[in-house]
């Protein structure tokens, strides 16, 4: 309901009640689609991604909120690892600002335990997810993730809180000039 009360599930695991709450009030409130956030059901648990859509009766009320639950595993994160393959440096990734700190959605090349877990501070301005996260997107060169100096392009993903960027070492990108 508008409230955030769950009325019926397709699952029979009820969702995380407050990160559903969080999202239906959103909806309400803009009374446009809203993307929750990443969240894991319990430490070292399955990772989710709500998304609440409104629900309008024939006077334009809305009625209720439905809220889809999505893993990312199974087709967003999946779909970031597709490309490139082999030995190339090149990686995708999704991250987002956390306070202080740009918080790492997706599993990284170099990293695959960083789901949600790996934080860099936003002092360490070297470094282009943070450029990204303080300056907006752009391409930007500078220390990567992996303490090499790395080129990355980064986009804002719109109607969230994300950002989606695609990084190469710089020594390969310019083995061939050299």
């Amino acid at each position: 309901d508008i409230s955030g009360k769950v009325l019926i599930s397709g699952s029979d695991k009820a969702p995380v009640q407050h990160f559903v709450q969080n999202i239906v009030r959103q909806a309400v409130k803009t009374q446009k689609e809203v993307f929750g956030d990443f969240y894991k059901e319990s430490p070292g648990g399955r990772i989710f991604l709500d998304i609440a859509f409104p629900v309008f009766n024939k006077m334009h009320q809305i009625a209720a909120v439905l809220v889809f639950q999505i893993n990312p595993q199974v087709n967003l994160f999946s779909t970031l690892n597709l490309w490139p393959k082999g030995k190339s440096s090149e990686d995708f990734m999704l991250f987002e600002r956390k306070g202080d700190s740009v918080l790492f959605i997706s599993k990284l090349r170099n990293r695959p335990e960083a789901v949600l877990s790996f934080y860099i501070p936003l002092t360490r301005i070297n470094n282009p997810a943070v450029k990204a996260v303080l300056y907006g997107p752009g391409t930007y060169e500078g220390m990567g993730y992996h303490n090499q100096k790395i080129m990355e392009v980064v986009n804002k993903v719109k109607n969230s809180p994300w950002y989606l960027a695609a990084k190469i070492d710089q020594n390969e990108l310019f083995a061939s000039v050299n």
